[in-house]
């Protein structure tokens, strides 16, 4: 960071008519790990070849099959799999999404708004101004964040563990999912394209499914 560098939130109008509804057009895809690396950290992670580890977590091998344990790890991986061909968990290449002002200076990209920002698959997305000997202005970046609720039942081994029972609404900040250091945001109404971190946006008319 350079001296006299700062941000301050900025308003998305700034940058221009950005539309409504953006597809998105490219980014830097990631391939996930093999099966065979998957498997052997999921059961290194369990500890169940470890003999130690049949003395820690009582309410995991109360249940424990290989059969069951082989059929969940095979469920986690798939997501995992279609997790690296989505963009920050929201959507494929060549899919739409929407574009929804919450306040002047936060967007919602959405696949299906429903009124509200949805857990684990919309987007929230503030813009920054950055600025240098702290008052020339300089680029856009913005910070991005995904939403979930974790719920702690009574009885449970959270709840025993001395976790709040009840539901909380947690924020996950996608800046420490990325090893990416480029948190810019460039906008070309010419050519109707928009650039979001490693992602490339194209503008989409509305009659545009």
């Amino acid at each position: 960071m350079s001296f006299g560098y700062r941000k301050s939130k900025a308003a998305w109008s700034g940058l221009g008519d950005f539309g409504a509804r953006w597809r998105l057009r490219s980014f830097q895809e990631k391939q996930p790990p093999s099966w065979d690396a998957f498997w052997k950290a999921h059961r290194e992670y369990w500890r169940v070849d470890d003999p130690e580890g049949r003395k820690t977590r009582p309410w995991f091998w109360e249940a424990f099959t290989e059969e069951t344990f082989l059929a969940k790890a095979r469920i986690e991986y798939e997501k995992l799999v279609q997790h690296y061909k989505h963009w920050n968990g929201l959507c494929e290449k060549g899919e739409t999404v929407s574009v929804i002002e919450t306040s002047p200076t936060t967007i919602v990209l959405s696949k299906n708004w429903k009124g509200g920002v949805s857990d684990h698959s919309d987007l929230e997305i503030t813009l920054f101004r950055t600025y240098s000997l702290f008052l020339i202005p300089k680029d856009f970046e913005c910070s991005i964040f995904s939403f979930g609720t974790v719920t702690v039942q009574p009885g449970s081994i959270e709840a025993q563990m001395g976790e709040r029972v009840g539901s909380d609404r947690i924020c996950h900040d996608m800046a420490s999912f990325t090893q990416s250091e480029d948190y810019g945001v460039e906008f070309d109404g010419a050519v109707g394209q928009v650039k979001v971190w490693d992602a490339v946006f194209e503008l989409q008319n509305e009659e545009v499914a």
